[in-house]
């Protein structure tokens, strides 16, 4: 189709070097086109229409969705009170409550009025065992009191109350997990239970298997659970935890000292204590022996030493019957294989070379499915192997999976690494060890008086926020639906705070190929920060929103690696977020990635520092908005370099070999907007580098209305903003006559048909500025 350019910015190569204008960037853009934030902007009472039918809708998205200019505020609050909390004593608890408050839940949010286990009598692990009894309906008798006493024997007086602490936890656990499903029928439990381990996994899973139908279970249980409840069972698991970190760190008599004396160390490493109970073993081992736990079994395990193997369904609620599982590892290189091979190894259809499935725990490592699950790995090189549903997993459930220290590999397939639908769930990977309180001063100002990053001027700081060594290196790779991943009224989390990480969610193993004209020769991800939702008018009639995906990683130089749907995307009323605070760090998507949004999503990828690579394959990413959606990128300091191609044969085919042509993919990027949506692009400071194979870029916008439709007189807005340093733009294919993004110009890049007042492409590339939005 012949472009034809309807609007440009007047004087559009001055450069603005002294301008007021300066002083407010996007304020002076849009002024420019006769607007302000109060006015650029999508219309709220048709938001409020669309956004009706849509159920568990996410507390902040309308807020946001209405008020676009505010988002990045957001963004920053979020990120830094994650980045402040994971560094407190009490930082799983924080988590906790940062995670169940974004799905719109505040339950339990001070920790000292959250629930904790108080002995009445002298018998503390008999006293809890007997309300664990209780809540499964099952009598403690005599036989079995006898038996307990005589494991614990020897075991210190302060090791048998912690144990009893996660008894308690447990009988709490079971009777909220059983109340917060009261109002869904309870013959219904178990084909919900069933469908939920299976709601993202592989269609060869599924073979000669029937499931309740998907969007049926989402709509009826989604409504009915109790997330109060559900939560509540949650925080009693995450206070013992609290308990259990303090008393293995430092194990003291519990005893009261002599004044002016300090609290007598006790020997914990020849403690052993090990028992039945009705929802699985107890053990207490602080030996240093190399022990192997078959998972499933287990309610409780706390191990001090050794390098230890944990075999399937460890950590994890795995069927209906066992709602909480807990592990504690304290030291030592360990293993968690909950699968027998690593899911690179497998087919496209997820199958062994002979033709067969794999052997797997449905759910490991941290996951909640129905219920709870929980997982604290201190130190150590370790090893978590697993299919779906695990490291940080929660579906109608809460999972944690928090590991301090060395270099791990985080390997699974579907649903992990941070994934949540109705619920939430956290994988938090502490590497390097903080340098400061707050040393990370966020700014929105640059100038080009220096190369590089550019000189920042004094703005407001993330106090309290705290950086990070780079040390560590820590692999986490999986296949689709995870590495921070929120579905329906999910919050999914994965956090890691220092180390040069790498994130890969598979691209070319084509277990999903991109149909529909996204890419065929890579996958569907929905990975590292993404937000989905139920779409109901696509099939099965029932609409919820999404939910939200967010990836944190703080410091150390990083890679990030996925097909379609990643690194900042959302779908149907999903928020996907991206933050890396610093580092020099590398970036390669193909299609909706790199806050690439599409139909009703909130999406932001944030580097905060560094040298930065973005590749993208294909169209609408690195800000790019498509239907209804808000898409902002970032990008702080340093010399940038970002493209946009893919390579082609001589028949101009795709390819995935790197000996054809460069060419375009589509395009719809770097703060472009279309079909009614608002995309924001900012890169503050540092010399930048563009190479682009496409016109539909740099602030372009297209609004696809006609008049007399309801999208006529919906807005549609593309901003561009590259304030500081020496630029270089590459671009190919732009038609003869169309304004050039380049240095210092300023331009506007408009395609019909649309309504030319709601119609707004803004592109600037300046020497000085102040951008509001970038400042924290």
């Amino acid at each position: 189709m012949k472009r034809v350019l309807l609007a440009v910015i007047a004087l559009s190569c001055i450069v603005i070097v002294g301008c007021s204008s300066a002083k407010d960037v996007i304020g002076s853009m849009l002024k420019s086109k006769g607007l302000t934030r109060e006015t650029a902007r999508l219309d709220a009472q048709m938001l409020d229409t669309l956004a009706a039918s849509q159920a568990l809708m996410p507390p902040h998205f309308m807020r946001y969705w209405k008020n676009p200019w505010e988002f990045p505020k957001f963004v920053y609050s979020l990120t830094a009170s994650q980045a402040e909390a994971v560094v407190k004593p009490e930082a799983i608890f924080d988590m906790y409550v940062i995670s169940s408050v974004r799905t719109g839940r505040k339950v339990s949010a001070l920790l000292q009025f959250a629930p904790s286990y108080a002995p009445k009598t002298q018998e503390p692990l008999i006293e809890a065992l007997e309300m664990l009894y209780k809540r499964c309906g099952n009598p403690l008798t005599e036989e079995a009191r006898e038996a307990v006493r005589k494991a614990a024997e020897g075991a210190p007086a302060e090791v048998r109350l912690l144990v009893a602490k996660f008894l308690f936890a447990a009988a709490e656990s079971k009777h909220y997990r059983d109340r917060a499903l009261r109002k869904y029928p309870r013959e219904k439990w178990q084909a919900a239970f069933d469908y939920a381990l299976h709601a993202f996994r592989s269609e060869s899973d599924e073979a000669g298997q029937e499931f309740e139908d998907g969007d049926t279970v989402n709509w009826d249980l989604g409504q009915a659970l109790d997330f109060d409840d559900l939560y509540m069972g949650a925080v009693v698991n995450v206070v013992a935890l609290l308990d259990a970190q303090k008393f293995l760190a430092d194990p003291v008599s519990a005893k009261k000292p002599p004044e002016g004396q300090e609290p007598k160390k006790i020997d914990i490493s020849s403690a052993h204590v090990a028992f039945d109970t009705p929802l699985g073993k107890v053990v207490f081992d602080g030996r240093a022996e190399n022990n192997v736990y078959a998972g499933g079994e287990h309610l409780v395990i706390i191990d001090l030493a050794g390098n230890d193997t944990y075999e399937g369904a460890a950590a994890a609620s795995w069927k209906l019957e066992h709602p909480v599982s807990v592990v504690v590892d304290w030291s030592g290189d360990d293993k968690y294989i909950a699968s027998e091979m690593d899911p690179s190894a497998l087919d496209t259809k997820g199958l062994k070379a002979d033709g067969k499935a794999p052997s797997a725990a449905p759910c490991a490592q941290g996951a909640g499915i129905m219920g709870y699950g929980f997982l604290i790995d201190n130190g150590g090189d370790d090893t978590f192997l697993a299919l779906d549903n695990a490291q940080g997993a929660g579906y109608f459930g809460v999972g944690m999976l928090w590991c301090n220290g060395g270099n791990d590999k985080f390997r699974a397939r579907h649903f992990a690494q941070g994934a949540a639908a109705f619920g939430f769930a956290d994988l938090v990977k502490k590497g390097g060890e903080p340098v400061t309180a707050a040393s990370t001063a966020a700014t929105g100002t640059q100038t080009g008086n220096a190369p590089g990053a550019g000189t920042a001027s004094p703005s407001e700081s993330a106090a309290g926020a705290a950086s990070y060594k780079a040390d560590g290196k820590d692999e986490y790779y999986c296949w689709s639906e995870g590495q921070g991943f929120g579905y329906v009224g999910g919050y999914g989390c994965l956090l890691d705070t220092g180390g040069n990480d790498k994130y890969v969610a598979e691209p070319y193993k084509l277990f999903r190929p991109g149909v529909g004209g996204h890419d065929n020769l890579r996958n569907y991800n929905f990975c590292q920060g993404a937000g989905w939702g139920q779409r109901g008018d696509l099939g099965g009639g029932h609409s919820m929103a999404g939910g939200t995906g967010v990836l944190q990683d703080l410091a150390g130089d990083d890679t990030y690696v996925v097909g379609v749907y990643g690194q900042g995307t959302g779908y149907w009323y999903g928020t996907g977020i991206l933050h890396d605070r610093s580092g020099n760090d590398r970036y390669e998507g193909s299609f909706f990635v790199q806050s690439g949004t599409a139909h009703m999503g909130l999406t932001m990828l944030l580097d905060e520092d560094g040298n930065d690579a973005y590749h993208v394959w294909h169209a609408i990413s690195i800000a790019g908005a498509h239907d209804i959606s808000v898409s902002w990128f970032i990008d702080k300091g340093g010399d940038d370099k970002l493209s946009a191609w893919e390579w082609k044969d001589a028949e101009k085919k795709q390819t995935l070999a790197a000996t054809g042509t460069k060419d375009q993919g589509g395009g719809v990027l770097l703060g472009s907007a279309i079909t009614n949506s608002v995309a924001v692009y900012l890169n503050l400071g540092g010399n930048d580098t563009y190479e682009f194979y496409v016109d539909s870029s740099f602030g372009w916008c297209q609004q696809r209305g006609t008049p007399g439709t309801w999208r006529y007189d919906l807005a549609n807005i593309g901003l561009f903003a590259d304030i500081g340093g020496e630029d270089s733009y590459v671009l190919k294919g732009n038609p003869v006559g169309w304004p050039e993004a380049n240095n210092n110009r300023k331009w506007s890049r408009i395609t019909p048909p649309g309504h030319p007042e709601k119609t707004v492409s803004l592109g600037l590339d300046a020497e000085k500025g102040t951008v509001l939005e970038a400042i924290r």
